[in-house]
């Protein structure tokens, strides 16, 4: 890491799925480009689930187990569910209203109670 990475939050993990994305595109095509994209939809979720992990007080540990136990498994089902719909893919290749209902549950499954 250079000097000026001092800071690793999400800006940090993003910038660096965007410089792996720019390596691995062919400098001569349009491809970059797409590689962009194709690393925005897989890091969605890093810059939404610390919103939610902040918003509910069942993912900081406090309350019960029962209600930890609950709020992390709806919690990883919600992330997967909205990267699926970000990514087009849950267990076939989903249309345009299958992914828009997809990212929908994700989001209502990560939000607390």
């Amino acid at each position: 890491m250079g000097k000026g990475y001092k800071h690793q939050g999400i800006g940090f993990q993003v910038s660096q799925t965007h410089l792996r994305a720019d390596f691995y595109a062919s400098p001569g095509r349009d491809l970059q480009y797409i590689s962009y994209w194709t690393s925005i939809r897989l890091d969605i979720a890093l810059f939404i689930i610390p919103f939610f992990i902040a918003w509910d007080p069942a993912l900081l540990g406090i309350g019960s187990p029962l209600n930890m136990a609950v709020a992390v498994i709806t919690g990883l089902i919600g992330a997967a569910l909205m990267e699926a719909g970000f990514e087009g893919w849950l267990l076939r290749q989903a249309n345009w209203p299958e992914r828009v209902l997809l990212v929908i549950a994700g989001i209502l499954l990560m939000i607390p109670e």
